[in-house]
């Protein structure tokens, strides 16, 4: 088996998060929680925001220490993971990764939405065997030597260049 550094990219209100995580590192693999540093930037509870208290908050010193964390952990990962539903950062994290020809395994938890432009992306799992097989087939750092990984039972047509064709 082959370990990979990889970045989960979620939101802390999914309930999958801490059964996925504790998958991928039982398969061997170093996965980043960006849950083990200064979560709370925002509030929550905040109902709006104005544009100026957004960027007070985005550039306060323990939102720095935050964004620097998880781009470090993001430069570094062979795979990036949006563990969907998932909210802004986790898209522009896998958004960022792919720019960078990381390859993209997206879990479909339940309660995603939808979005067309996830077809950028390597492939979509539903099932927590489904992307642990897929992470093995992961090229390391390397988007477009990945290919698609669509799990076959979420791909009614699964293109020639799909590990599970």
């Amino acid at each position: 088996m082959k370990a990979r550094r990889i970045y989960l990219a979620t939101s802390t209100n999914n309930h999958l998060i801490d059964a996925v995580l504790a998958a991928m590192r039982a398969q061997g693999h170093e996965v980043y929680d960006f849950r083990r540093g200064e979560t709370k930037i925002f509030d929550p509870d905040r109902k709006t925001w104005t544009p100026a208290d957004f960027i007070k908050a985005l550039t306060a010193p323990a939102a720095y220490r935050q964004f620097n964390a998880d781009r470090a952990a993001l430069d570094a990962c062979d795979c990036v993971v949006p563990l969907a539903p998932c909210g802004n950062d986790a898209h522009a994290e896998a958004g960022y990764a792919h720019g960078r020809n990381v390859p993209v395994i997206v879990y479909l938890g339940e309660g995603f939405k939808p979005g067309l432009m996830a077809r950028f992306f390597n492939g979509f799992v539903a099932t927590v065997p489904d992307l642990l097989f897929a992470l093995l087939c992961v090229v390391p750092r390397d988007a477009a030597a990945t290919g698609n990984l669509t799990a076959n039972d979420l791909n009614p047509f699964p293109i020639p260049s799909s590990r599970y064709a």
